[in-house]
């Protein structure tokens, strides 16, 4: 029996591991739709005769709000990459196949053909997020 006792443990931990790492997933599921979200335009800016192939295209500035619990629906940036400032709180970005990141206060985070599979974000703090981003929209 002692000979199988460090096995039992090995295995056991295994399993927990297992589960956590399953729980964790779980939790991390994104939702349908954008919830606790509000977004302001601040400015739009079009990009016709600015760059190459910037007709039809604007350049776009956003003040968004997300209350805590709040969180976006999954979306790419493919084709309109985005910068986001966080000016207040801490936003946690969601994107498959990488860890989560969080982005405090004070911090920016670029979003680009970088997330192709799909991102979303979420609140998970007790104060609400504010953040500017400016995108290149379709």
């Amino acid at each position: 029996m002692k000979r199988l006792l460090p096995y039992l443990l090995g295995a056991v931990s295994v399993v927990v591991v297992a589960f956590g790492a399953g729980y964790a997933v779980g939790q991390s599921k994104a939702p349908a739709e954008a919830k606790g979200l509000k977004i302001e335009v601040i400015r739009l800016f079009d990009l016709a005769g600015e760059i190459d192939g910037g007709a039809g295209r604007t350049l776009r500035m956003r003040r968004t709000t997300i209350q805590p619990g709040g969180a976006s629906p999954l979306h790419d940036h493919v084709g309109r990459p985005e910068v986001t400032y966080v000016l207040q709180g801490a936003i946690t970005y969601h994107q498959e196949g990488m860890p989560d990141r969080i982005v405090s206060a004070g911090e920016s985070n670029p979003s680009g053909m970088n997330t192709k599979g799909g991102h979303w974000v979420e609140n998970r703090g007790s104060v609400p997020v504010v953040l500017i981003s400016a995108d290149i929209d379709k």
